[in-house]
């Protein structure tokens, strides 16, 4: 998610905005965090007395997952908000193909430079998935999730 959140501020032009870096680098800090303390619990084994099964160390394996468990959710509100409204509610594909939104979103919605709306699209979708939302709901799957 970390990565995604990059490259969706690069395409929307702020990733070189003081706060939206700011929350990058917090999720960099995050991400390599959990990654460290995963990779340390395997590194340094330990074996239970009279037993030949080695298993991953208890602290570190419980730390990495303390840290994942009290930051997903803020990592999941920075990579909403550094993606811009579209992350939280994509419109469905219908809504997408009028010809009345298409013209709309032309005006309102291309991207900083180059990037079109369509260009972004799949990554904005993929931003909604990450965190294991559904598309029950089409278009507002996160706010409805976030709501129940």
């Amino acid at each position: 998610m970390t990565g995604a959140a990059k490259l969706i501020a690069e395409y929307n032009g702020v990733d070189k905005i003081p706060h939206v870096r700011k929350k990058l680098a917090w999720m960099a800090y995050v991400t390599e965090t959990v990654q460290m303390l995963s990779k340390q619990a395997c590194l340094e084994p330990i074996s239970e007395f009279g037993m030949d099964v080695m298993m991953p160390s208890r602290m570190a394996i419980n730390a990495s997952k303390f840290t994942y468990a009290s930051n997903f959710h803020t990592i999941c509100q920075h990579m909403h908000d550094i993606g811009g409204g579209l992350t939280t509610t994509v419109p469905a594909y219908r809504d997408w193909s009028k010809l009345e939104a298409a013209v709309r979103r032309a005006a309102h919605m291309d991207g900083w430079q180059s990037d079109s709306t369509d260009g972004r699209l799949p990554l904005i979708k993929d931003c909604v998935k990450m965190p294991g939302l559904d598309e029950s709901y089409e278009g507002f799957a996160p706010t409805l999730k976030m709501e129940r």
